[in-house]
């Protein structure tokens, strides 16, 4: 690409400047930066080289999956939204990987998902979304009874 890039410029400054010789237009517009020639203006201005734009990679959606088939799990992780997800389940999902802060286990379309939060809010924790997390129904049950959450709020 680079090479391509390099011909068309070249072919542009001579017919920008059908008059003046090789030397004058490499003067010009090409300028020797950090032990290589560039395309530049006069002020310093240059054009990126194309190995030095990072290549972006996508995931290939898995299997024979659709948007439509209604597995809210793998879809909410992988972009983070769905339609039938509120956007804050599905941020969740995708912040979390698809997993279970509780069990480190995957969501999957079948489960109960309870929307949590870390620190709880009779413990002084805010309502916040970095004090959020997703968790399977019976983790949350788990995660309550440790943290002693219902224990402070039957005290109040």
């Amino acid at each position: 690409m680079q090479y391509l890039l390099f011909v068309k410029l070249l072919r542009w400054t001579r017919r920008r400047h059908p008059k003046k010789t090789a030397e004058w237009v490499t003067e010009r517009y090409w300028h020797h930066k950090a032990g290589k020639w560039n395309f530049a203006d006069k002020d310093g201005g240059y054009l990126y080289l194309h190995a030095h734009k990072r290549c972006t990679i996508h995931v290939k959606v898995t299997g024979a999956r659709s948007p439509y088939d209604g597995d809210w799990a793998y879809w909410g992780q992988r972009l983070g939204r769905y339609p039938d997800l509120k956007e804050s389940v599905a941020k969740l999902l995708k912040q979390q990987k698809g997993r279970c802060t509780w069990c480190g286990l995957y969501f999957t379309s079948g489960d109960i998902r309870e929307n949590d939060h870390q620190l709880p809010k009779t413990l002084g924790g805010g309502n916040e979304y970095k004090n959020r997390q997703l968790l399977h129904g019976h983790c949350h049950d788990e995660k309550t009874a440790r943290d002693g959450s219902n224990a402070a709020r039957g005290a109040q």
